[in-house]
């Protein structure tokens, strides 16, 4: 096998059916010589769940060739909103899909890559938050090459040997996996701080322990606004030259401020009238409230007034 940085494109369309952004290219290739950086500034819609599909490439690189391998085998993306464990989840269980059913090509040597490891299938994907059913499958064997979409309690508790919905007997086994050989990404880690400064000190313990833990170890944070101290990995020239991407980072994004009372009730008729110029016929309007309560005083106020027939499904309350 022949995997090297130059086939990520070829990989990445051969899932998504389409090229890698500029920044994802340079990502791997950073990752592939000097490791992932501690800082991804990447602004929102630029892609940034492709760090999956570049954590698995790098893994399969270096599982072809001869050598110390730092890429770990597991990855978890973390992020403290359940609708975007279940977005990142759905691509992770396209990756696998493609991996698991390749026949030929790129797909069937990354796949042979991973399953080199010593897993049972050359990818386990598995979807960690509340409200769902608990698969620990992935849990049944170190050597399984992994992808994690969890939010934040999920891979928190575990990391501290208190994983949610475990028996006692299991906290060890989860808290070594994730502990070892497992690249956490956090994304918005600025609305995760406490999170963000307890992975920090997990990683530091791992290096004062009476003998160092071998199996490699990486924690990332991925925000739009890092911190004066990061030295973030950021997008390029490239990047803004991007066709697709440069419409995105251009478009207007408009913001009127108006005051109103705070009771429910007065929000709510205030977020319905900035509403109604935008309601057309086939169009579909968000409003975010800062309250359980004002969500369903502004959901009850729209029903009453019938400005909408759209559908209210669970997913979306």
């Amino acid at each position: 096998m022949n995997l090297t940085s130059s086939r990520f494109n070829e990989f990445f369309r051969a899932i998504h059916n389409q090229n890698p952004f500029p920044w994802q290219q340079h990502l791997l290739d950073k990752v592939l010589a000097n490791g992932w950086p501690e800082c991804l500034n990447v602004p929102t819609g630029c892609g940034k769940t492709a760090v999956l599909d570049v954590a698995m490439f790098a893994l399969a690189c270096q599982s072809s060739k001869d050598g110390i391998r730092t890429a770990p085998r597991r990855i978890a993306l973390v992020v403290d909103r359940r609708i975007v464990v279940d977005e990142a989840f759905q691509r992770a269980r396209r990756i696998r899909k493609a991996l698991t059913e390749a026949g030929e090509g790129i797909l069937h040597e990354v796949a042979e890559a991973l399953l080199a490891l010593g897993g049972e299938s050359p990818l386990e994907v598995a979807q960690l938050r509340g409200g769902i059913y608990r698969e620990d499958r992935w849990a049944r064997t170190p050597v399984q090459p992994t992808i994690l979409c969890s939010t934040v309690d999920q891979v928190g508790s575990r990391l501290l040997f208190r994983g949610y919905g475990l028996s006692t007997s299991t906290w060890p086994i989860h808290a070594g996996l994730l502990g070892n050989d497992t690249l956490i990404v956090l994304d918005e880690a600025h609305c995760s701080e406490p999170f963000r400064q307890t992975v920090q000190r997990i990683a530091r313990f791992r290096t004062v322990g009476r003998s160092a833990a071998g199996a490699p170890f990486g924690f990332v944070t991925m925000t739009a606004t890092p911190r004066a101290e990061d030295q973030p990995f950021a997008l390029s020239g490239a990047d803004w030259d991007n066709p697709v991407l440069a419409r995105r980072l251009t478009a207007r994004k408009s913001a009127t401020c108006q005051t109103c009372g705070a009771k429910d009730e007065e929000i709510a008729k205030a977020a319905l009238e900035q509403m109604q110029p935008m309601l057309k016929p086939g169009s579909t309007v968000l409003a975010v409230v800062n309250r359980v309560s004002t969500a369903r005083t502004l959901c009850e106020t729209i029903r009453r007034r019938r400005v909408t027939r759209g559908r209210d499904r669970s997913a979306d309350r």
